[in-house]
């Protein structure tokens, strides 16, 4: 990765709501230099800090798109068994204000070509991405939801194709997660995001 893209993803991942680290947001951009996809899909965009740094990984490539998808809905993140912790704070999230923030930067990156953002359920898009080269799942992490989207977008996966699964740890993704371990094959980890194949 050169230092100008380094730099900027630095750069606007200190301005961006969420949670993905530097070191995270640096892989999925390094995974992008390395394979040159054309279809990229991200479950679960929330501020974009793990989308924007995708989005300037494919400015470099010079082609490919990351499609985002995310309904901002606070209905939707508390759909399935999250726990009464997450609930809670789920519940009073400003989405909207999420949202609008998220549009916002990327206008600011100029990123409008590179990224496009569908506001809905993963499950009411799903047939628009055949041959999905790049999977990053970090949707709602209920076990109703992370194993419903392995359901819906495994089969979207070409042949070589990669997922990441965020939040790997959770006790509700356990069960998404031995899936993956059964039908893919593990790559590496980076903190507790882990990336697969699809050989």
């Amino acid at each position: 990765m050169n230092p100008e893209l380094q730099q900027n993803i630095e750069r606007a991942s200190r301005n961006l709501h969420g949670w993905c680290t530097l070191e995270k947001a640096l892989a999925l951009a390094e995974l992008i230099l390395e394979i040159k996809p054309r279809k990229v899909i991200e479950i679960g965009v929330y501020g974009g800090r793990s989308l924007i740094p995708m989005a300037l990984a494919l400015h470099q490539v010079g082609h490919g798109k990351v499609y985002g998808i995310d309904p901002w809905s606070n209905q939707a993140a508390l759909e399935g068994d999250v726990g009464k912790e997450n609930a809670d704070w789920w519940n009073t999230l400003d989405l909207e204000m999420i949202h609008r923030s998220c549009m916002s930067a990327l206008r600011a990156e100029n990123l409008e070509d590179w990224a496009v953002i569908l506001r809905c359920r993963s499950q009411d898009c799903v047939e628009l991405f055949p041959g999905c080269q790049i999977l990053h799942l970090d949707g709602n992490h209920s076990e109703l939801v992370s194993c419903r989207d392995l359901d819906l977008y495994l089969p979207a996966l070409q042949a070589d194709a990669y997922l990441w699964f965020d939040d790997a740890d959770w006790a509700t993704t356990s069960k998404a997660v031995a899936r993956l371990d059964q039908e893919l094959t593990r790559i590496k980890q980076v903190g507790q995001c882990l990336l697969y194949q699809k050989l």
